[in-house]
């Protein structure tokens, strides 16, 4: 698994009563994959299987953008990092390697806070994530209620 440390997500922490906000701001690799993701989902789209189903991109994408730096910006302006199944962006790893999130889904150097979304995923999965997240919740919840280590995965602390 190859981790990339360059991506990075701004969160303003909580405050009762008032908003809370994440933004994206997404490193060089974020960038060339989703200008790749793009231009694929173009070509998918293109192709005259998927024409008879009259696809065509809304605001603000059109066909006149085509470079990178013209995507990119048009990019800027929409992502929002609650839009998509987000993941990978809490590394379940040893904090030493740039881990973010440990083996029992403890966030380092945050006392009583687990990881219960799918951050702390390696990767994408080619489905929807809900049955993976009620998993998930399950095990965080267990242990609060229970004290529970992790006895299924060996620790990676």
């Amino acid at each position: 698994m190859t981790w990339f440390p360059e991506a990075y997500l701004t969160l303003v922490v909580y405050i009762p009563y008032e908003s809370s906000k994440v933004g994206f701001t997404g490193g060089a690799t974020d960038w060339k994959l989703l200008t790749a993701l793009f231009r694929k989902n173009r070509e998918v789209f293109s192709q005259p299987e998927m024409q008879v189903f009259g696809p065509s991109e809304a605001a603000p994408f059109n066909a006149e953008l085509t470079t990178d730096e013209e995507l990119i910006e048009a990019m800027r302006t929409i992502i929002d990092p609650s839009n998509a199944h987000q993941c990978c962006s809490a590394a379940m790893l040893p904090k030493h390697l740039g881990g973010v999130v440990s083996s029992e889904q403890k966030v380092y150097g945050v006392t009583g806070l687990r990881v219960a979304d799918i951050s702390y995923w390696p990767f994408q999965l080619s489905g929807a994530p809900t049955a993976t997240m009620y998993a998930s919740g399950e095990r965080v919840s267990s242990y609060y209620l229970h004290g529970r280590s992790n006895r299924f995965v060996e620790s990676l602390d």
